[in-house]
């Protein structure tokens, strides 16, 4: 049995816990800067984020952090640890689809036939990414969203709660698109993006 060792001690550090667990991994610990917390779950707290050089040659590792732009700090820093996938049982995974290390598929998510999906994301719980879609690298796809059929998102972007994309858009790199929004044309310029269908906060 493979031991993990997950980046953060928070709350979607548990969810990513509970599907490493799932997948047959032995949780190590939890190393995390905030010293107010021993242990996760009755694992331990192993020490702070850069105490992880110390676990390198005996675990794989997780970031168990929801923002974007730390992942892709954790990653930069240490990117020659081993990161694997993890894809919760009860996840749809279709044929010809490619997911990127460190990615994480969580509960009752649907990534469909030929999708791409990149490294370090998040395919948030009953999420939906349709057929033929690409999602960039360090992108957070959050709860019930929906990516319609051959849409493509860059790097960098989230798409909030139960959001919609519809079918073949395209989405530039930093885009962040709010909570229930509906986006029925291309993004071409990063910022947030809100309400049905989308405008552009200024």
């Amino acid at each position: 049995m493979q031991k993990l060792v997950i980046f953060g001690a928070g709350g979607h550090a548990k969810v990513v816990a509970d599907i490493a667990l799932k997948n047959g991994f032995e949780i190590e610990g939890f190393l995390d800067d905030n010293d107010s917390v021993s242990s996760v779950m009755g694992y331990p707290v192993l020490g702070k984020i850069d105490d992880c050089v110390r676990f390198k040659d005996t675990c794989a590792f997780a970031i168990g952090i929801g923002n974007n732009a730390v992942r892709k700090r954790f990653f930069e820093k240490y990117a020659d640890f081993r990161y694997p996938v993890l894809v919760h049982p009860t996840a749809s995974v279709g044929v010809d689809v490619k997911i990127g290390k460190g990615t994480v598929v969580m509960p009752f998510a649907v990534v469909n036939a030929c999708a791409e999906v990149g490294e370090f994301c998040v395919i948030n719980s009953c999420a939906v990414v349709e057929h033929d879609c690409k999602i960039g690298d360090y992108t957070l796809i959050a709860p019930n969203a929906t990516i319609c059929g051959t849409v493509t998102v860059g790097s960098m972007a989230w798409l909030g709660a139960g959001c919609i994309i519809n079918q073949t858009i395209k989405i530039c790199d930093g885009v962040t698109v709010g909570s229930g929004a509906v986006v029925t044309k291309d993004i071409t310029v990063q910022g947030t993006y809100v309400g049905v269908p989308i405008t552009k906060i200024k």
